[in-house]
């Protein structure tokens, strides 16, 4: 657009909820999948900006960065297991 080169991109739909949501740690309840901090939870002001932190409530789990290996590689070994599937019916 107007010259400028935009780049690639993939369409991920929802795998990287399900990636950040469904693998959890053996010895922990949070998802291990992928980086995270806990933050205090803070309204959304009309600017748009964020409020204060709201006391005695919990934190909120903020991912700072997204396995795509992990996710991509899920996604090969699913088209391969397809493949593979395929080959085997006559």
């Amino acid at each position: 657009m107007f010259g400028a080169s935009l780049g690639e991109c993939a369409v991920l739909g929802d795998s990287p909820l399900v990636l950040l949501t469904a693998l959890r740690g053996t010895f922990r309840a949070e998802p291990s999948s992928s980086p995270s901090i806990l933050v205090p939870r803070r309204p959304i002001e009309d600017d748009g900006g964020y409020g204060p932190a709201l006391e005695g409530l919990p934190a909120v789990r903020v991912f700072t960065g997204i396995d795509m290996r992990l996710m991509y590689g899920d996604l090969v070994a699913k088209l391969a297991d397809h493949a593979d599937a395929g080959r085997s019916t006559p």
